[in-house]
């Protein structure tokens, strides 16, 4: 089972990893699983941003199989995955050069929230 904190910290983790690959990424709740309430995570905590999982741009890229899931096992694999403390992160599109992993992820989720 996943917490609500530990879905969160995937988001972010995503979030980081579609700046440093320079991909767009959209998020869906059909296979996330949380030990929070029945509603949307997404609307609960997040305005919309982005593009809807049914934008036909969305859709394209879908249908020409450019989308890539991103299971959180991936994320969560290795340290550098995870922006562990004490790691350094360059990631020219955040405009960050050698951040702490800590710190990027505090920078990160201040600007998603």
């Amino acid at each position: 089972e996943i917490k609500f904190s530990d879905g969160l910290k995937m988001m972010l983790l995503s979030a980081i990893k579609a700046f440093e690959e320079n991909r767009c990424f959209y998020l869906t709740e059909h296979t996330m699983i949380t030990s929070t309430t029945p509603e949307s995570v997404l609307d609960r905590y997040f305005e919309p941003i982005g593009l809807a999982h049914d934008d036909p741009i969305v859709v394209k890229a879908k249908a020409e199989n450019r989308t890539k899931a991103l299971d959180w096992l991936a994320v969560w694999e290795s340290m550098d995955n995870r922006r562990a403390h004490g790691t350094l992160h360059t990631i020219p599109a955040l405009g960050a050069s050698n951040m702490e992993g800590t710190f990027l992820k505090k920078i990160m989720l201040q600007r998603m929230w």
